[in-house]
C-alpha cells in the first residue's frame, strides 16, 4: 500500500452498528499493501502483540526472496533531498514506484519506496517496514532493503530476521481476515539516511472472477520526489479509468499485444487536509481503474454471491415455521425474522479469502448463530422470501452514500450490504447489523445511506435510499430544580425520553452496560458543576417496544445550588453539537452532526418571584438552527428555559464556513443562562423579604445587562464583587473547557507518527506549563478510525492531561 491515508476515513458519520462492528465488504481493491503508519504505530508505538499461536509456525515459508521480474522496469533512485521549499515533516517520500501486471491468471504488483529520514521523530517511521498480503491468495517476495549513507548503498534485508505476524487490525470490529503482516526493522538509522525497499505481491482475490480493480493515490500527506505508476495491460481487454481530483495523464504504448500506462509526476508537494470532514468527502487526488462497464454488470457479478437456497435445509424450514406460527400479519412476520436475525445471529465476520464478498451459506450462519453484514443478509432475504415476502441484497457505502454517483462502476465501491424489502406497495430499507430496533414497521428510519445497488438481474443502476428525516426531537430531556424552604437542598429531577432511532441506540447502549455503572457516569456528569449532588433513588428506565420510547428518570438533590447568589444553567444536551473545527478559515467542506433533533427544557421552580423579560427566538446558520424560549410561570416563581437544535445539512461548504461559525457563536450566547440573587438593602445577604432576581442571557449582551441591573440595585462595590466573581468562575471553566485534542471528534491531525512527540512538545496546560514528558501511549478505535490516546500528568500543577491523535495511514494503489 503506498504511502498516503484512505479515501473517505476521516469523519466517521455511519450508523451506529457500521461504528461499532467496522466495514463487512473490502471498499477498496486488491493492492500493493506496504503499511508505514498505522502498523508500526499500532505494532510498536503502542507495544501491541499478538500471541505466538496467531503466527506461521515457520515464517519464512510466507514469503521468499529473490530479484524482481523481468517485466520490471527499474527507476533510478535520486538521493538528493529534493524537498519543496517550507516542506517539514519527519520523513520525506524521495521515490514511490507502483507498477503492475495484469494479466490473467495472476496479477503482479511491485513497489519499490524510498523514505528520507528528516528528524530524529522520523526514525521510527522510517526504519520499520510493514507489507502486509493475503495467505489464501497472494504471494510475497521480497527482493531488497538498503541503507543510503555518505554515498553508499548497503543491504540490510535479514530474512531470518523478517517478522510475519497475523494483526487482525479489525479484530475490535469483529472481523477476522487471516491477513498477514510482514515486519522488517532496520537498525542504527539516522538522521539523513535514505531507506530504500522493493517486494512484489502476486495474486488476486478470485471473489472477482479475475477482473481487474485498482484505486491509486497521485499525492500524499508527505512530499514526494518521484511517484510512478505503470500498468501493463491486455490490448484485448477494455479498461476504464477515472480521474478524482487529478489532472495526472498517463503516456501509452501498445506493444506485443500488450498496452503499457505510465502515470508519472516529480516533486510533489505534501497535501494538507482540513480537518473534520464529511464522511463522503475525499480530499486526496486518486485514480480509478475497473473493468466494470456498467453498475448492471457489477450486480450481476454480485448474483450469484447472494442465491438463496432453492430448497431449504431442515433448520431453516422449522424457522421459518415458528415465524410463522408466532405472527399472523406479513407486516409482523417481517418484523419478527428481522428481529431475530438482528438479535439473536451475533455480528462477527469470518472474512477469510473470498469471503471479503461471497457471504457464508444460510444453514451455516443459522446453525452457528453469527455472522457479517454478507452474512445476515443473506440469511434474513432467505427467510422473508420463505415467508411470501419480496426481498433483495443491496451494496450501499456506509460513508461515501451518495457519492458513490461519481465513482465508476465497481464492487468494491462498497463496504456493507443490507435488505430491501417490499410489502403491500411499499419499500422499507433494513440494516440486519443494527439491532433492539423497535416500534412498528411504518415508524423505520431508513438508513442513512442514500443510494444502493440492488443486487438483482433487473438493475440497472443505483437506485436512491429516502434521507432520513427528524421533524420531530427524538431525543426530549427537562431538568426540574425546586428549592426548597428552610434551607433545604435543591431537589433535581432530570428525565429524558428517547424515541425512534435514539431509543434503539440507547436500548443498545443499556443491553452492554451496567445500570450501577450508567448511574455513576451520569451522577459524575452532573458533579463537574454541582459537586455536592446526590443521587436519592436508583436511575429507573422504562422501555415502552411498541411506541419505540425509552424514559430515563434521574433524582438528585443539591446541597451547595448557589454559588456567590448567581445560579448558571447551561444547555449542555445542546452544546455538544456546536463544536467548531480546528481549522476555521476552510478549502474543504465541514461535517455536521445529522441528522439530528434534540430538545432540552431546563425547569426553575423558586420560593420567590423571578423578574425576568421573555424571550422567544431562533438562531439559523447554514447547517443547523437553534430554537430557544425563556419565560415564566406561577406568578413569575417558575423559570422555564427551552431549547431545541435541528440540524439542516450533514456538511457547510467552504464559502459558508464562516457563516456557520458566527451562526454557532451566536447560538453559544443563548445556552446558557444566568440567575442572580440580590437585595435592595445593598448587603448582599439573603432574607425573607426585599428580594431581586435577576436572569440573565449568558453571553455578551447578556453580561452587559446583568451588570447594568446590578450596578442599579446593589452599587458600584457590588458589581466589582460580582464582576470579580465571574472571572474566576470563567478561569475555572476555560480548565475544562473543550481543545483541539480533547475528544475524539476533535483529534490532532499527524501526516506521519514522527510527528506526535514533537506536536505533545507544545501542548500546554491550563497552569500555563508546556510538554507532557514520558507520555503513556494507548490505541483507541472507532469503527475504522485508529486513534492514538497519549496520558501524561502535568509537571507544573500535577494535573492528568490527555490528547486524542490520528495518523493518516498510508495507503498503496
Amino acid at each position: 500500500m503506498a504511502p498516503g491515508p484512505p479515501v473517505g476515513a476521516w469523519l466517521d458519520s455511519r450508523p451506529e452498528s457500521l461504528r461499532a462492528h467496522g466495514a463487512c465488504l473490502h471498499s477498496r481493491p486488491p493492492r500493493m499493501r506496504s503499511v508505514h503508519l498505522l502498523a508500526p504505530l499500532t505494532a510498536l508505538l503502542l507495544g501491541l502483540t499478538l500471541p505466538s499461536s496467531a503466527a506461521p509456525k515457520d515464517a519464512e515459508r510466507s514469503f521468499r526472496v529473490q530479484p524482481p521480474a523481468a517485466w520490471v522496469r527499474p527507476v533510478a533512485l535520486e538521493t538528493r533531498d529534493s524537498r519543496p521549499l517550507g516542506e517539514t515533516g519527519g520523513v520525506h517520500y524521495a521515490l514511490a514506484d507502483i507498477q503492475v501486471r495484469a494479466e490473467r491468471p495472476r496479477v503482479e504488483r511491485y513497489a519499490h519506496y524510498a523514505r528520507r529520514v528528516l528528524t530524529e521523530g522520523g526514525i521510527e517511521e522510517a526504519a520499520e517496514i510493514n507489507v502486509t498480503f493475503d495467505p489464501s491468495f497472494e504471494r510475497l517476495t521480497l527482493h531488497g532493503v538498503w541503507l543510503h549513507r555518505g554515498g553508499q548503498r548497503k543491504d540490510v534485508l535479514e530474512p531470518q530476521a523478517v517478522k510475519v505476524i497475523q494483526q487482525e487490525r479489525e479484530l475490535e470490529q469483529r472481523l477476522y481476515n487471516g491477513t498477514l503482516s510482514a515486519l522488517i526493522f532496520v537498525r542504527d538509522v539516522r538522521v539523513g539516511d535514505v531507506i530504500e525497499y522493493d517486494f512484489t505481491v502476486e495474486g488476486d482475490n478470485p471473489v472477482f472472477d479475475g477482473r481487474f480493480l485498482a484505486s491509486v493515490e497521485t499525492r500524499y500527506g508527505t512530499p514526494l520526489g518521484h511517484w510512478r505508476y505503470r500498468l501493463l495491460w491486455p490490448s484485448a481487454r477494455g479498461l476504464h479509468v477515472k480521474q478524482h481530483g487529478t489532472d495526472v495523464s498517463p503516456s501509452v504504448k501498445e506493444a506485443g499485444g500488450v498496452r503499457e500506462y505510465v502515470w508519472e509526476q516529480h516533486d510533489v508537494p505534501a497535501l494538507s487536509i482540513d480537518d473534520s470532514l464529511p464522511s463522503w468527502y475525499q480530499p486526496w487526488p486518486w485514480l480509478q481503474l475497473s473493468e466494470f462497464d456498467s453498475w448492471a454488470a457489477v450486480a450481476r457479478w454480485a448474483v450469484p454471491l447472494y442465491q438463496a437456497p432453492a430448497r431449504l435445509p431442515p433448520t431453516l424450514q422449522e424457522e421459518v415455521k415458528r415465524l410463522r406460527a408466532a405472527h399472523a400479519s406479513p407486516s409482523a412476520r417481517l418484523l419478527g425474522a428481522l428481529r431475530f436475525v438482528q438479535d439473536e445471529v451475533r455480528y462477527l465476520g469470518m472474512e477469510l479469502g473470498p469471503n471479503s464478498h461471497r457471504p457464508h451459506a444460510p444453514e451455516e450462519v443459522l446453525a452457528r448463530r453469527f455472522g457479517d453484514c454478507k452474512d445476515k443478509t443473506l440469511l434474513l432475504v432467505t427467510l422473508l422470501r420463505a415467508l411470501g415476502i419480496e426481498a433483495r441484497p443491496a451494496l450501499v457505502h456506509s460513508a461515501w452514500k451518495q457519492k458513490v454517483e461519481s465513482m465508476h462502476p465497481s464492487p468494491v465501491v462498497f463496504d456493507h450490504v443490507i435488505v430491501q424489502a417490499r410489502l403491500e406497495g411499499r419499500d422499507y430499507w433494513l440494516d440486519p447489523t443494527a439491532s433492539h430496533e423497535r416500534g412498528p414497521l411504518e415508524s423505520f428510519e431508513p438508513p442513512p445511506f442514500r443510494r444502493a445497488l440492488p443486487i438483482d438481474e433487473a438493475t440497472t443502476g443505483l437506485v436512491e435510499i429516502p434521507e432520513p428525516l427528524r421533524l420531530e426531537p427524538v431525543m426530549e430531556r427537562e431538568e426540574s430544580y425546586t428549592e426548597s424552604a428552610d434551607g433545604q437542598p435543591v431537589t433535581l429531577t432530570v428525565t429524558t425520553h428517547w424515541k425512534g432511532p435514539s431509543a434503539n441506540q440507547m436500548r443498545r447502549n443499556l443491553s452492554t452496560a451496567s445500570l450501577k455503572d450508567v448511574e455513576r457516569e451520569y451522577l459524575n456528569f452532573h458533579a463537574r458543576d454541582d459537586p455536592t449532588i446526590r443521587a436519592t433513588a436508583p436511575l429507573s428506565v422504562q422501555d415502552d417496544p411498541e411506541r419505540n420510547v425509552i424514559t430515563l428518570v434521574e433524582r438528585y438533590v443539591i446541597e451547595s445550588f448557589w454559588l456567590e447568589q448567581q445560579r448558571e444553567f447551561t444547555a449542555s444536551t445542546i452544546t455538544r453539537y456546536l463544536t467548531r473545527p480546528r481549522i476555521g478559515q476552510r478549502t474543504m467542506p465541514l461535517a455536521i452532526m445529522h441528522p439530528v433533533n434534540v430538545l432540552q427544557r431546563i425547569r426553575f421552580e423558586s420560593l420567590h418571584p423571578m423578574r425576568i423579560r421573555h424571550q422567544r427566538d431562533t438562531v439559523q446558520g447554514p447547517a443547523s438552527a437553534l430554537d430557544y424560549r425563556f419565560w415564566t410561570e406561577d406568578s413569575d416563581n417558575v423559570l422555564f428555559l427551552e431549547y431545541r437544535y435541528h440540524s439542516l445539512a450533514d456538511a457547510v461548504e467552504p464559502a459558508q464556513s464562516m457563516a456557520h461559525l458566527e451562526a454557532l457563536k451566536r447560538m453559544e450566547t443563548h445556552t446558557g443562562y444566568q440567575v442572580t440573587l440580590g437585595t435592595t438593602h445593598g448587603n448582599g445577604g439573603r432574607g425573607t423579604s426585599g428580594f431581586t432576581w435577576f436572569g440573565v442571557a449568558m453571553g455578551l449582551g447578556g453580561l452587559a445587562l446583568g451588570g447594568l441591573l446590578m450596578f442599579m440595585g446593589d452599587g458600584p462595590r457590588a458589581f466589582l464583587r460580582d464582576m470579580q466573581a465571574r472571572r474566576r468562575k470563567r478561569a475555572f471553566s476555560r480548565k475544562f473547557a473543550s481543545v483541539e485534542g480533547d475528544s475524539p471528534a476533535q483529534a490532532i491531525s499527524l501526516a506521519t507518527v514522527g510527528e506526535l512527540h514533537a506536536r505533545l512538545s507544545g501542548v500546554r496546560c491550563a497552569c500555563g506549563v508546556a510538554g507532557a514528558g514520558a507520555p503513556k501511549l494507548e490505541e483507541v478505535v472507532l469503527g475504522e478510525q485508529h486513534l492514538v490516546l497519549a496520558k501524561w500528568t502535568c509537571s507544573g500543577c500535577g494535573r492528568g492531561r490527555h490528547a486524542y491523535f490520528t495518523v493518516r495511514e498510508e495507503r498503496a494503489a
